[in-house]
Formats: C-alpha cells, structure tokens, sequence
C-alpha cells in the first residue's frame, strides 16, 4: 500500500494552485516560505516564551508550549501576519469577500465609513466554489511549540473539535479554519515532523483514522505547513536522543467564528497600534455587519470614523 503523502510546492508557487491542492486533500505544504535568518530571529524570540512554559497532557509529554505569540513581539506579527503568499493561499480557502493578499484590489468596504450598508439585507449570494464564506478573516490562535526527545505522542484531532456540539464535522460545509504551521528547524520524521490525514476533512464524523492513513509533513527549515480546521492532525514523536523540533504555529478563521484564543485580551490597542495595518486587521480590529462600533472606521477600529449607524 502507498503511503500517503501531503503535496509540496516551491515558494514561488501560484497561491490559487497552492489553495486549490489545500481544499482538495486538507493539507499542502509550501517549502521555505520564510528565510532561514527571519525563521532564527522568531525562533529566538519565541526562546524565553517557552522557557519555563510547562506542556499539557494535550501535547503527549516533554513538549513546551506558550500561546499569544502576537501580544509579546511585533517581530511575529511583522513576519508572519504580512507575508503576501501565505495571505493569497488563505484568500484563496477561506474566501473572504475583502481579501487580503497581495493579488486582491485595493479596496475599502463599501461607504465612507467602511460599513457596507446592504450586508443585513439577505440579499447577497454565496457558491461551493467562490464564496464568499465570509466577510474577512482575523487569527484565531497563535503559538510556538518545541517537542523534546521521546514528545510528541498526541492524538490525532480537528481544529474545529472545539466548537462541538455547536457545529458538528460536516464534509458538506465551507472551510472556516486555516492553520499554517512554520518549521523552525527541518521537520523529519525522526524529529516528529506533524502528522497529518490527507483527505479527512472530506470525511463524516463518524469515521476514524488509522495509522496507514497518516502522512508526516517532512519539509526544510522555513517552510510552511497548512491544514484546514476539518483535517485529522498531530504532533509527530520525536525519536532522535537530543534534538528538538521548533515550530511556529498560526490559525486563522473566519470573521464571524468565535476566536480560540481572545486576540482583544491577549494583544490590546496599545500594543497593536505599533504593528503593520494588515497585522491589525487580522488581528480582529476590522468590523463588518458583526464587530461594528460606533463612531470608529469599520476598515481599521484604531481609527475614528462614522461606524454603523445606530
């Protein structure tokens, strides 16, 4: 029997074949995405997060982890919130209708105060194909992960277990959740390169994996993984005797779904005010007909503007 593998393009890519491939098995990975002193730099910084950071149980052992990446250095949100194809890729799955890529038109929201006047009325229509599945999409969590000698043993799971019972694996439904997982140093399978069930997200809940099934994401250092919130993934087990595997985790979804981790909370104004505009807005400060206040610019909500009338 073939062992399944997870399809791998160059950085130079086209981000709709990259995006076509992750809607179709789940997973693609896209190889060195980051330079090797930009991926040194966010190892670096993420270092002291995760020094006396304890692992959970959730991790299968001796894994350390620490969340709210963009609430303690703007070095992560400069790389990893910015970058143009890891942004056309989410375009081109989640499909927002005010993308953020580097091929999407500049363009404001409809209105002088960047709230489109028409959302609420029902009247708009939406495709399998091109959506759109929302209005934007902001980060749902973000997080650096070191997996130790002998860690790693971790169930297999889907981002979106999180919202059962609320919202039930459904094949037949839009892709919501996006995450893109970065290698800090070369994933291998020796090393515990993540585990991940190419197709699964084609699959009703009912039905579970079996090892035969997995593929492990071996890619160089810098290269960036994606999976989609329905696809069965895990921490692969480290077996070398004194290497450890570093990654840089980032999730995505869509606007209207409720974040993972508060990004209001963990990354305040005042400390977001100092990032990149894109950064901000995927950061959650971008309103629509939900996350609308009053008297701020629904484009930027750092910024004064009319808002939604009330």
């Amino acid at each position: 029997m073939t062992k399944p593998q997870i399809e791998s393009f160059a950085r130079d890519a086209k981000s709709l074949e990259v995006a076509h491939a992750l809607r179709r098995d789940g997973a693609v990975i896209v190889r060195e995405v980051l330079p090797h002193g930009v991926v040194e730099e966010l190892v670096q910084a993420a270092e002291p997060l995760l020094h006396d950071a304890p692992g959970t149980e959730f991790y299968g052992g001796n894994v350390r982890t620490c969340g709210n990446l963009f609430g303690k250095d703007p070095v992560f949100a400069t790389h990893l919130l910015t970058n143009p194809l890891i942004l056309d890729v989410l375009d081109g799955t989640l499909l927002p209708e005010y993308p953020l890529g580097s091929q999407a038109k500049e363009q404001r929201l409809h209105g002088e105060d960047g709230y489109d006047q028409n959302l609420g009325n029902g009247d708009r229509q939406r495709d399998d194909v091109n959506g759109p599945n929302c209005h934007h999409y902001r980060v749902h969590f973000s997080g650096s992960i070191q997996v130790g000698p002998g860690g790693g043993k971790q169930e297999l799971h889907r981002e979106m277990d999180i919202f059962r019972p609320y919202i039930e694996q459904d094949p037949a439904q839009p892709d919501w959740v996006v995450a893109v997982n970065y290698a800090g140093v070369d994933f291998t399978e020796d090393n515990g390169a993540t585990r991940i069930v190419p197709g699964s997200h084609r699959w009703p809940a009912e039905r579970a994996p079996h090892r035969s099934e997995e593929a492990q994401a071996v890619m160089p250092k810098g290269s960036a993984l994606f999976w989609l919130g329905k696809s069965f993934h895990a921490l692969g087990t480290n077996h070398t005797p004194d290497l450890i595997r570093a990654g840089l985790l980032t999730i995505f979804s869509v606007n209207w779904l409720t974040q993972e981790e508060n990004q209001f909370i963990a990354v305040p104004p005042d400390f977001v005010e100092q990032l990149p505009e894109k950064a901000q807005q995927l950061l959650g400060y971008r309103g629509a007909s939900v996350g609308w206040v009053n008297g701020r610019d629904s484009e930027n909500l750092l910024r004064e503007g009319v808002g939604q009338p009330i």
